[in-house]
């Protein structure tokens, strides 16, 4: 699973996917269930670097809080919805980074 994993990170990471916060995640609970906690820690803070790389434009423009306020309203919710999604992995990056640290 790892190796499939560091696979498709590489994908995305070479073609700038917004996923790469996601595999590293993922990679950072498999990692740590096979006991390489060192490895898993280094993957949540690398997911939280690229999540963040994702939000702080939004956060800065304050875009990122007008979504959440205007949450079930937002005419592109589909876009709401991605960005939801993406807070959502700002928080389990934290979570696991916490967690492995």
């Amino acid at each position: 699973a790892v190796s499939f994993l560091e696979r498709a990170l590489a994908i995305e990471e070479h073609t700038g996917s917004v996923d790469a916060a996601q595999t590293h995640l993922n990679l950072c609970a498999t990692l740590s269930q096979l006991q390489r906690h060192s490895d898993a820690l280094n993957h949540a803070q690398s997911a939280l670097i690229r999540i963040y790389e994702t939000l702080s434009p939004l956060m800065l423009t304050g875009e990122l809080a007008a979504v959440g306020a205007d949450a079930g309203r937002d005419p592109e919710a589909g876009r709401s919805e991605g960005l939801q999604e993406q807070v959502t992995v700002l928080c389990i990056a934290y979570h696991n980074l916490a967690v492995e640290h």
